[in-house]
């Protein structure tokens, strides 16, 4: 009967725990998954028929989002496939039956499919105590939890912390995914706990006798918990960051001791016997720790043990638990490479800079040397745009191409869009650049200090409260006080002002509530060079004297996200003043002076899981003042000798500048495999006084988690330089340009290797109403006057591009870029084609890098370019009344310079101290020693010529001391 006794005791258990206790519930927090912290949030409230208790039944109730795409503008030169794609996916879609499989786009969270309940700590059982343990769990792209860390644990000293840790690795999840692949994640876990119930059975009186008052048992009292031995702190090594959820082991003659640490990195152990006792501590990614410790009777031992990454990555790149993290996007766009910091800052040949990366990606043409040209996909560098955080930047490098004017260590990711990129982007006909940066720090405060042989820099960034935090940046040149010393005498410059630049970058960041967040973000550069010429130019010998160039701008935005379960809204407004100063002495000024103010606002709702809609205004207005004298530039290909054979135009006026515009964008999911992009964008230009509107449209097609084709379609367009609007200098009625992207083409990633991943876009542009100058006379308001420009100019490209990526893995990272291009333009109708000066046919680019122990990184980068095509000259002819001889030009662009061709190397080393990193580095640019031409310089009467060669070798090294 006893044995029954209890069998039946255990089911009535198990009944009124099921029953009573408030069981764990696994959900998925949607509002951490539109901000990109891709969490799992347990509640403990019970959500009857809907789900079931931990440990007792192996299921997950989850709710998952996803992030889809949709297309419009059918063309007919990839209708074809387009129709083709959507018959055959929306076959599939009507006769599939059953379809359990997981989605294969957008970001899937991790889905539990095993799970063990946590056991309630014997130690806490005598008080009864209840708790919640919150609990970070890493997991691994195969679906293992590969770390756990504690978040906040339950009453020290009870053991909770360890026994939600050990349930929390028995569990077995399907990894995420991120548009079909496996990927690693992180997610959290709030397990709670609470003492058994205590079910009162009746007793079976088998026999029953009165005993002796002395006989009676008398109830013992709790033993109290061992004393405490041993506390401490786990830091890691050199940025002074706790470290959660790691073991501590504390072993003697076979006695051993065991401890978690919580979120704050402390950890306690009871019970140490008077002796020596070692103490190991094995993480994954840490070097291993051991040490002694003496422990005795009575004495309580405090340490701080510091444990060492095995590699450590950039500044600013350890860790989302430490930085907020920036919205993660799906894959609509039929060409968007995103990298990120940690992978791009060491590249060779880019002295650290990360946004100098751009210039190694497909599409990309190579700039003149220290240009900081960014040409995409064969339009002009004006043609493209570059946005920080949503609003367009005026400047991206420091004197056209030295260094970014943005500290790369504040930035998140750089997403390039080399064409058809989306509608809430406009008045670019060429690519667009997206640079994000990232909230500061919120744990503590950290920064650094950064010298290399041009430059010094320092952050500091770190919490004010729980909610709000800062970050400041600076950055300023020295080498204005060391080039005055190396410059030879004989070099004909008197330096007056060196170059000099410098910039700076501040932020103040506030979450007041967990789905909203307020940011003020101030950020300028300024650069200066002035020096006296004492030598007459050769081509320009009038060009003498003082020559001044200085560019700044200043900007200040304030930006307001909030993200809701399915309404995500982003309010941004910036403003701020940009200013350009040029003087070539008494002969040439020019003076633009732009103040200037945007506002963007994006609202995205998630109407359903398959279809997501996107609607904005972008506004951009202000005034700018052009102050000039300037000779008349010659066309295309066209010469117009010196300055003293050239009319020079005086111009005094301000315009204003107002363009408004709105877009939508509708992102349809039509089947499992089968995704498009609808989207349509109205601007309006007030000095044209034209309406210009968009449409375009992109399709994405996975035909398993491996593969995946791509296509996209649209208009694009682009207004005229204010400058060329103006009356007495262009052309009021002037026209926007306009440009047809077409692209196709694959991406697959290897199903041996998930790291690598190749990528492959066919792409055709075809450009009309660009603006090209012209001699021709037009009426205006009863007067003759110059036309000087005029919207006649076409174009067109086609390429195709080849990306071949090993993602940040293995301790590598690495790619092979390459594109054939063909750009061609003419001046009108009846006018011939010839090749676009940046036009370069074949760009080959490779890169690696290696993350070698003790802290080593070595890389290389090898470039291969084709040259430049320039129009050569055929002679000259002397004009006596200006004493000089003008140039005949050739045949227009039907020459080019010699193939470009280099290869940089890169090392680092990084020293860990407890409290600090020292990192170095040497970064040579032509380690072979080959000066590569540039351009075509001619003699006074063009009978000779010669290359304009750029440096054969440019070393370049520094250090940084990082808290």
């Amino acid at each position: 009967m006893q044995g029954v006794r209890k069998r039946v005791g255990i089911e009535r258990a198990v009944q009124v725990l099921t029953r009573h206790r408030p069981w764990p519930i696994v959900v998925w927090n949607d509002s951490a998954l539109s901000s990109g912290n891709h969490s799992v949030v347990v509640s403990s409230h019970a959500l009857a028929g809907k789900c079931c208790p931990v440990g007792l039944e192996e299921t997950l109730h989850e709710k998952w989002r996803r992030m889809t795409m949709t297309s419009a503008i059918t063309r007919r030169a990839i209708a074809g496939v387009l129709c083709t794609l959507v018959v055959v996916s929306f076959a599939r879609f009507l006769f599939a039956q059953g379809a359990t499989e997981r989605p294969k786009f957008g970001i899937v969270p991790p889905e539990l499919v095993a799970q063990t309940s946590a056991v309630y700590p014997a130690e806490a059982l005598a008080e009864r105590l209840e708790g919640v343990v919150s609990a970070a769990v890493f997991i691994d792209a195969d679906g293992k939890v590969v770390n756990v860390e504690v978040l906040s644990g339950g009453p020290e000293g009870y053991g909770f912390d360890a026994a939600a840790i050990a349930a929390i690795e028995t569990y077995v999840f399907l990894p995420a995914l991120n548009d079909g692949r496996p990927i690693p994640s992180r997610i959290q876990i709030d397990l709670p706990f609470s003492p058994p119930t205590r079910v009162p059975i009746e007793p079976e009186v088998i026999e029953s006798s009165i005993l002796p008052d002395e006989q009676v048992p008398v109830e013992e009292s709790e033993p109290e918990p061992p004393a405490l031995s041993l506390q401490g702190l786990i830091l890691e090594r050199g940025t002074r960051s706790p470290l959660a959820g790691v073991l501590v082991s504390v072993e003697r003659e076979g006695e051993l001791f065991e401890s978690y640490t919580n979120d704050d990195g402390r950890f306690e152990l009871r019970g140490l016997t008077t002796g020596e006792w070692k103490v190991t501590i094995e993480e994954t990614e840490f070097a291993p720790f051991e040490t002694e410790e003496q422990a005795a009777d009575g004495e309580v031992v405090e340490a701080t043990y510091f444990l060492e990454r095995t590699y450590y990555d950039a500044y600013g790149t350890d860790g989302a638990s430490v930085y907020e993290t920036r919205e993660r996007k799906a894959r609509k766009e039929v060409t968007r490479r995103t990298l990120e910091v940690s992978e791009i800052q060491k590249i060779p040949g880019n002295s650290g800079d990360a946004l100098k990366v751009v210039q190694n990606l497909p599409g990309v043409a190579r700039s003149t040397f220290n240009s900081g040209a960014v040409v995409v996909r064969g339009s002009a560098p004006q043609d493209t745009e570059v946005q920080l955080d949503g609003s367009p930047i005026p400047l991206l490098y420091h004197f056209g191409g030295l260094t970014s004017v943005i500290n790369s260590d504040i930035l998140s990711s750089i997403d390039f869009y080399p064409g058809n990129f989306s509608a809430r982007y406009g008045r670019a006909m060429g690519g667009i650049l997206d640079v994000k940066t990232r909230a500061p720090r919120k744990d503590r405060f950290s920064g650094y200090v950064d010298v290399d042989i041009i430059d010094i820099s320092a952050l500091l960034e770190g919490p004010i409260t729980q909610d709000l935090s800062f970050q400041l940046s600076a950055r300023r040149s020295y080498f204005d006080t060391i080039l005055p010393l190396v410059l030879p005498d004989d070099a004909g410059l008197d330096l007056t002002v060196a170059p000099r630049y410098w910039d700076y970058q501040g932020r103040i960041n506030w979450k007041p509530a967990p789905h909203h967040e307020l940011e003020a973000f101030s950020y300028g550069s300024d650069d200066v060079l002035e020096f006296l010429l004492d030598e007459p130019q050769p081509e320009n010998p009038i060009v003498r004297g003082n020559i001044e160039a200085g560019t700044s701008f200043h900007r200040g935005q304030v930006t307001y996200t909030y993200r809701g379960d399915r309404v995500t809204n982003r309010f941004s407004t910036n403003f701020g003043n940009t200013l350009l100063e040029f003087a070539l002495g008494d002969t040439a000024r020019f003076v633009l002076d732009i103040l200037q103010h945007s506002t963007r606002e994006e609202l995205t709702y998630e109407v359903s899981d398959r279809l997501t809609l996107l609607a904005g205004m972008d506004i951009l207005f202000g005034s700018a003042k052009v102050q000039a004298r300037l000779p008349e530039m010659p066309r295309e290909g066209e010469f117009a000798g010196g300055f003293e054979s050239r009319r020079f135009v005086t111009l005094d006026v301000e315009s204003f500048f107002y363009y408004p515009a709105y877009f939508m964008e509708a992102q349809l999911q039509l089947t499992q495999e089968l995704s498009m992009v609808l989207g349509g964008r109205l601007d309006y230009d007030l000095l044209t006084k034209r309406f210009n509107g968009d449409l375009r449209s992109s399709l994405r097609f996975e035909v398993d988690e491996h593969w995946a084709l791509k296509a996209g379609v649209g208009s694009f367009s682009q207004p005229p330089q204010p400058q060329e609007t103006i009356e007495e200098f262009g052309n009021p009625d002037l026209q926007w340009q306009t440009a047809y992207h077409y692209s196709l083409g694959g991406e697959l990633r290897l199903p041996f290797y998930e790291p690598a991943l190749i990528d492959v876009t066919g792409f055709y542009k075809n450009m009309s109403n660009l603006i090209t100058d012209t001699t021709d006379v037009v009426v205006r308001e009863g007067k003759a006057v110059p036309e000087v420009f005029s919207n006649d100019g076409l174009g067109e490209v086609y390429g195709i591009e080849l990306l071949a990526r090993h993602e940040l893995a293995n301790n590598f990272f690495g790619w092979v870029a390459y594109t054939f291009s063909k750009g061609l333009r003419k001046d009108g109708i009846g006018e011939p084609w010839n090749p676009f000066e940046f036009d370069q046919t074949h760009i080959l680019t490779v890169i690696g890098s290696i993350k070698l122990p003790d802290q080593w990184q070595v890389g290389g980068r090898f470039r291969y370019v084709t040259g430049r095509p320039y129009t050569p000259r055929d002679g000259s002819v002397f004009d006596a009344d200006a004493d000089d001889y003008t140039p005949v030009p050739g045949p227009t662009m039907s020459s080019r310079i010699e193939a470009f061709h280099q290869l940089d190397l890169r090392v680092d080393k990084s020293w860990v101290f407890d409290l600090w990193i020292l990192s170095a580095y040497i970064d040579v640019q032509g380690v072979y020693y080959h000066a590569n031409p540039e351009a075509v310089q001619y003699n006074y009467d063009s009978t000779q010529s010669t290359y304009v060669r750029g440096l054969p070798i440019l070393p370049s090294f520094g250090i940084k001391g990082e808290f």
